[in-house]
């Protein structure tokens, strides 16, 4: 198997972080930490952004 480009690396990590933050968010809510729940929402949706925008960057340059 080929060893992944700097930017495939970079697209890997971003889906990867959106991932666990979706995961995070998750658990957060089951626990009912409302006060942290508002926090990782905003985490998870920063986390969607960034995937959005390296995906982007990447694919047209």
């Amino acid at each position: 198997m080929a060893k992944p480009t700097p930017a495939e690396s970079a697209m890997n990590v971003t889906r990867f972080i959106r991932a666990q933050t979706l995961v995070m968010l998750e658990k957060v809510e089951a626990l009912d930490f409302d006060d942290l729940t508002a926090l990782a929402e905003k985490l998870h949706d920063d986390a969607e952004k960034l995937e959005r925008l390296v995906t982007d960057r990447v694919k047209n340059g």
